[in-house]
């Protein structure tokens, strides 16, 4: 039996960090809430600092550029990106993400 989800309401402060590959990366909402079907997380990238090219088999990934300017590899090329820019990745696509100055998002 399906039971309809409830909202899910998350206070500044209230999320989780992780830190992997110089990045810190604040888990507001993870998938296990949602039944998989979204999670959120808001990263702040350091100089120097984002994962190796990568794959996600199951997961598409949007990106909001925050504040600063952000790198991403996507389609075979790097492409910088802009605050208020977004890049979506389907899943299955090779992606990286590269930072040369402090930047969030």
């Amino acid at each position: 039996m399906n039971q309809q989800r409830k909202a899910i309401i998350v206070q500044p402060g209230q999320g989780s960090d992780l830190h992997l590959f110089g990045d810190v990366i604040s888990v507001i909402v993870p998938g296990e809430q949602t039944e998989g079907s979204l999670g959120v997380m808001f990263g702040t990238t350091p100089p120097g600092g984002g994962p190796p090219l990568h794959v996600h088999a199951n997961e598409d990934e949007l990106f909001l550029v925050v504040e600063g300017r952000i790198e991403y590899f996507a389609d075979g090329q790097w492409t910088e990106v802009g605050q208020g820019g977004a890049v979506n990745c389907p899943a299955g696509k090779t992606k990286s993400r590269k930072r040369s100055r402090a930047a969030r998002g």
